[in-house]
């Protein structure tokens, strides 16, 4: 079973490596951007959206597996 991809908003995606080096040099903060030009409620219920729909998809696939599992043993 192919697990659902989930989405990640724009203030919380995965960096580059290079980006990732750079925040190691980065001390006091000065190269980090933050999506500041929306809404924060709106940021937030999306982020709270994503939170749920990824434990959603996980507890969906741990049941498919475990009722596979379950059926598998009974034959």
């Amino acid at each position: 079973m192919r697990k659902p991809r989930v989405e990640m908003t724009d203030s919380y995606r995965r960096p580059s490596f290079w980006r990732s080096m750079g925040s190691v040099l980065d001390v006091f903060g000065v190269f980090r951007e933050h999506d500041v030009a929306g809404n924060a409620e709106k940021a937030d219920a999306q982020a709270l959206y994503n939170d749920f729909r990824a434990v959603g998809v996980d507890l969906t696939e741990a049941m498919s597996r475990y009722e596979t599992e379950r059926n598998s043993r009974r034959k």
